[in-house]
């Protein structure tokens, strides 16, 4: 699920390109409420990528979400925008408003609206929201919290900027979930400017809570991230754009088991159309962490070596190795020069290391496993200098 949207679609397009992240893998759009900083980017985002996200993508908001938005700053009052739901539909993306607790998938929930604050975690003052042409105090009453029970851990509390209460938020999720335990708290607790005394209260209701893991972001402010970092150290997790929270303590998703039987092997196009790919279901088994497959030349493609070379380029992947079952193939690297690998050679190739197949035999045969499943291919047009003159 792709859960707020950042500022500009400028930014939200540039990292999602930098990340290699898959469009066609997201399911589902959901917007936590109706600030600038949170839906600036979606249409832009929707512009860029609709033909490669699913047809029947869904979105998920608020009641108040298509409201406008506005602060007073003194006697100042300035307007913070509002967002469109024609502009979200016109991209054939329908809206379903969420005021109660919405089962995503098994063990995934958006929360709705939370009525049951705590009362000591007040709304500052200044937001504003527009309803029938008056400006009146914002209650933020349709903020929608992303929540998922992690088997045997507890509940993860995906939070926006937590308007009605982080706390009040995280007791929330217990109530309408049934599971005692909060997990893990990621997301803005909007702690930013205000007393000590609050924040104070915020920490200790953490440690009452019992919470493992502390994941405090954009508008917690430095004061309160010092807070938890300071009393809660082996708990808390700094965090910034591009920062992935994964492994067992995290993501619960435990490893299947899978088999990939010889006698019912596929072979498929893939990356390069000369060739034929047999996956071997690690992607499903690991939940996209790594993905294997056999490679090997289409028996079309064979004796026709002007085929057999893809340009110099680069993956932009954690890990990638290969091993020759059968043949041999020849690559340059970057600061290795050209290299020929036989049957029984195995090859290591550090993330983003330019390179080029050069040629390959017609019975080649390599079987390659890389992480994540799912990365970035960019085209290079030259081999760096540095490389080129060892």
């Amino acid at each position: 699920m792709a859960f707020d949207f950042g500022l500009t679609p400028e930014t939200l397009n540039h990292n999602f390109r930098e990340l290699a992240l898959d469009p066609a893998s997201i399911d589902a759009l959901g917007l936590s409420h109706g600030h600038r900083d949170h839906w600036g980017g979606l249409t832009g985002f929707l512009h860029a990528w609709r033909r490669r996200l699913r047809r029947d993508l869904p979105f998920y908001g608020g009641v108040d979400h298509f409201r406008a938005r506005w602060q007073q700053r003194g006697e100042r009052r300035v307007y913070s925008g509002r967002l469109s739901r024609d502009e979200i539909e016109r991209y054939e993306v329908p809206v379903t408003l969420v005021t109660k607790p919405m089962l995503l998938a098994e063990g995934v929930w958006l929360s709705g609206e939370m009525h049951a604050a705590e009362e000591w975690e007040t709304i500052p003052s200044n937001l504003r929201v527009e309803e029938d042409g008056e400006l009146i105090q914002d209650t933020f009453i349709g903020e929608q919290t992303l929540v998922a029970n992690v088997r045997d851990r507890g509940l993860v509390v995906v939070t926006s900027c937590s308007h009605r209460g982080i706390v009040g938020i995280c007791r929330n999720a217990v109530r309408i979930t049934g599971v005692p335990r909060v997990h893990a708290v990621i997301g803005g607790f909007h702690l930013s400017g205000l007393e000590e005394a609050r924040i104070t209260r915020v920490v200790d209701a953490f440690l009452d809570l019992d919470v493992e893991h502390l994941v405090p972001q954009h508008c917690t402010g430095i004061e309160a991230i010092c807070a938890v970092a300071q009393r809660v150290p082996g708990r808390f997790t700094a965090s910034s754009v591009g920062t992935s929270q994964e492994g067992s303590t995290m993501s619960g998703q435990e490893q299947l088991f899978s088999a990939n039987l010889a006698k019912n092997a596929v072979y498929k196009t893939g990356l390069r159309s000369f060739m034929e790919y047999r996956d071997l279901g690690i992607e499903q088994a690991t939940h996209g962490q790594f993905r294997a497959h056999v490679v090997r030349i289409k028996k079309e493609s064979a004796g026709n070596h002007d085929l057999h070379t893809t340009g110099l380029h680069q993956h932009k992947c954690e890990f990638q190795m290969f091993y020759v079952l059968n043949g041999w193939i020849k690559f340059v690297y970057e600061g290795h020069g050209e290299q020929t690998f036989g049957k029984g050679d195995c090859i290591l190739q550090p993330p983003g290391i330019v390179h080029n197949e050069l040629d390959c035999s017609d019975d080649v045969e390599i079987l390659e496993v890389y992480s994540p499943a799912v990365h970035e291919t960019v085209v290079v047009g030259r081999m760096p200098e540095t490389a080129a003159a060892r």
